[in-house]
């Protein structure tokens, strides 16, 4: 009997240490789950400020004039620029605006350009200023009422001074 005692006691250990194995496995378990919980729904609320929009890259929207032939000012009436110009605009409303304005755009730049001389143009100074002077003309209303123009821009794309 004493045998018997003893082989059932060997037999219930093993079911106890699997029991007490499962129930901290079990334990483990929902601790993890619980932990796992928090950091994904607890901390979304207090991390919602911090986390910023992403930048959104809006493609740059330019607009053609030219290209365009002028006389130069100067001692010699054979100087001759030609030039065609981008203007980068913010918005779709401006770019459609001054497509249809075109022909006015072209003017003004005609009239801009013809005052000029072939050495104010050669220099690297006398080509940004020419581009600011057209930014500047482009800024005057072309009609009444004219919505908003957001011009950012001026790159000449053809440059020669003959």
């Amino acid at each position: 009997m004493a045998d018997e005692k003893k082989s059932g006691e060997k037999e219930q250990q093993p079911k106890s240490r699997k029991r007490i194995i499962l129930v901290a496995m079990m334990l483990v378990g929902i601790m993890g789950a619980a932990a796992g919980a928090y950091l994904t729904l607890g901390s979304s609320d207090a991390d919602e400020s911090k986390i910023a929009e992403p930048a959104i890259i809006v493609d740059p929207l330019f607009v053609k004039v030219g290209p365009m032939t002028v006389n130069l000012q100067g001692k010699s009436t054979d100087r001759l620029l030609y030039t065609s110009v981008m203007l980068r605009v913010s918005d779709d409303t401006t770019r459609n605006f001054l497509t249809t304005y075109m022909p006015d755009i072209n003017n003004r730049m005609l009239v801009l350009l013809s005052q000029k001389s072939a050495e104010q143009l050669k220099a690297a100074e006398g080509k940004s200023q020419v581009a600011d002077e057209i930014l500047l003309a482009l800024s005057e209303p072309f009609s009444d009422p004219q919505p908003e123009l957001s011009i950012v821009g001026v790159y000449f794309q053809d440059f020669i001074v003959q």
